[in-house]
């Protein structure tokens, strides 16, 4: 249920917008700190969104892939 909601309400919830935490900066690899709570990554983007942002791909892939199984499944078990 956590990741779900993290997914559902990320927008709401992460510290930066969709286009800053994906978006090149000059605060590459900054330790955490109290304005980036898990710090930044290569690019400079906070670690944080992105991992919020980025939830919610990952949920897709899963529903995907076991409404997928669940079709082949039930298609070879008849």
């Amino acid at each position: 249920m956590v990741i779900i909601s993290i997914a559902v309400f990320g927008p709401w919830i992460a510290p930066y917008s969709y286009e800053e935490a994906t978006g090149v900066s000059l605060y590459a690899w900054k330790p955490p700190s109290p304005k980036h709570p898990l710090g930044t990554v290569y690019a400079g983007n906070d670690l944080l969104s992105r991992i919020i942002y980025g939830t919610s791909y990952y949920l897709v892939i899963a529903l995907l892939s076991v409404g997928i199984s669940l079709i082949v499944g039930t298609f070879l078990g008849m």
